[in-house]
């Protein structure tokens, strides 16, 4: 019995470990991020209404930055027409 405590008291050990360091981590990472969206600067908002929607309707449903590469794009378009 005492075989089976001590390796029941190390698997918890152990597992404590792991899983405070898997936190650790997640703080770590979450923190940077913070720290990293705040390195940018607002978004100016001075555009109309109109501007806006247009800007959406651009680059949201005409995948703008998408059809940049020819290639990509069209296998993009292909791909959701096909749908």
């Amino acid at each position: 019995m005492e075989v089976n405590s001590a390796l029941l008291i190390a698997n918890w050990v152990l597992f404590l470990l792991v899983t405070g360091y898997a936190v650790f981590l997640f703080g770590y990472l979450v923190l940077t991020r913070i720290q990293f969206i705040k390195l940018g600067k607002k978004a100016e908002f001075e555009k109309t209404m109109q501007e806006r929607l247009q800007a959406i309707w651009v680059n949201v449903f005409g995948h703008k930055k998408l059809m940049k590469d020819k290639k990509s794009g069209f296998i993009h378009i292909m791909f959701f027409m096909d749908s």
